[in-house]
């Protein structure tokens, strides 16, 4: 506030007098689940990919077998 000035009491500041420490805890809140979500979709992706490898190497073993 620069010297002199006026108190604003309009807006958010009739209910908080720092309002964007409201919007820092929120950020502070979201990120670390934004980067659990990051994680746990590569996590997912990974073992996806995995189960793929196994499930066409069991059905290329079937098909093989089914020929002989």
């Amino acid at each position: 506030m620069a010297l002199g000035g006026m108190i604003v009491s309009k807006g958010p500041y009739r209910f908080l007098h720092y309002p964007n420490y409201v919007v820092v805890m929120g950020e502070i809140a979201a990120l670390p689940l934004g980067f659990a979500t990051l994680c746990t979709s590569v996590f997912h992706r990974q073992c996806s990919h995995c189960d793929q490898r196994v499930k066409n190497a069991a059905l290329a073993g079937l098909s093989h077998a089914g020929q002989a």
